[in-house]
């Protein structure tokens, strides 16, 4: 399969360029539209795109999102292994590091842990309860007059209480 690196751009015409272009300067925002998105937002017609993904290899739209998710996802997990090999290099000690990088998840846990609207949580338990008690009360009268009470009523009738 192709990769974004083999996508000549200079035998494109102006329009097929600006989509190609497009996506390789968004490939996030790219992987994640509807072909109609893109061709509103870039003002082509949804034709343009496909004949733009063909004319760099692919066989239309979707093939091109599918290279884009890979470059994405690629590119997510390199700068993520870049920055920890660059942080164990500077540091001559690599325990050092793993506490740097538990203490930091810590912090961000007490941080997540801080920003808990508790009496929020509350209150939609409660809302739920109350919810689920009311739902259980109307069950129960519908329980109660469709099948219990019209029995007993004829059941009245037949040992004559009625």
């Amino acid at each position: 399969m192709k990769t974004i690196n083999d996508i000549d751009l200079s035998q494109l015409s102006k329009k097929r360029r600006l989509v190609v272009q497009y996506a390789l300067d968004n490939p996030d925002k790219v992987v994640l539209m509807r072909m109609e998105e893109l061709s509103d937002l870039l003002g082509v017609n949804p034709a343009t795109i496909v004949k733009a993904c063909k004319a760099i290899g692919l066989n239309g739209f979707y093939e091109l999102k599918e290279l884009l998710k890979e470059e994405v996802l690629l590119t997510r997990v390199d700068s993520i292994f870049t920055g920890m090999i660059k942080e164990v290099r500077a540091h001559s000690n690599p325990q050092k590091v793993a506490q740097d990088a538990i203490l930091g998840d810590i912090m961000m846990l007490q941080k997540t842990y801080d920003t808990i609207d508790f009496k929020t949580i509350e209150k939609i338990a409660m809302a739920i309860a109350i919810f689920s008690m009311v739902l259980k009360s109307m069950v129960s009268y519908v329980f109660w007059s469709i099948i219990i009470s019209p029995s007993m009523a004829s059941w009245a009738t037949f040992c004559g209480f009625e």
